[in-house]
C-alpha cells in the first residue's frame, strides 16, 4: 500500500516470476524479519536494481553500502518513481 508498491511488484515479478532467486541472510531487525541480498539468475542484485529504478529506498539504518547510497542518490537526481514527490 506504499507509493508505487504496485509498480515495484510488477518490476520484481518482470525481473523473478517463475525463476529461482539466491538468498542471502545479512542480518535480523528489530521485529524477527531477515534482512537479506536477493541475486537474480543472471547475477543482478535486485534490491540495488530497485533502488536504482526509484522503487525502492536505501536504508542506512541496515546498510552502509556506497554502492546503493549512489543508486538512491541518482534515482532522487532524476525524479525516478518514489523520488517524483516532494515529500
Amino acid at each position: 500500500s506504499q507509493a508505487y508498491g504496485q509498480v515495484a511488484k510488477q518490476f520484481t515479478s518482470q525481473l523473478i516470476y517463475n525463476k529461482q532467486a539466491t538468498i542471502k541472510g545479512t542480518d535480523i531487525d528489530r521485529y524477527g524479519r531477515i534482512i537479506a541480498d536477493v541475486y537474480l539468475p543472471d547475477g543482478r542484485w535486485l534490491n540495488y536494481e530497485l533502488i536504482k529504478e526509484g522503487l525502492a529506498w536505501h536504508y542506512k539504518t541496515y546498510s552502509d553500502n556506497q554502492q546503493l547510497s549512489e543508486a538512491e542518490q541518482k534515482a532522487r537526481q532524476q525524479k525516478k518513481h518514489l523520488w517524483q514527490a516532494t515529500n
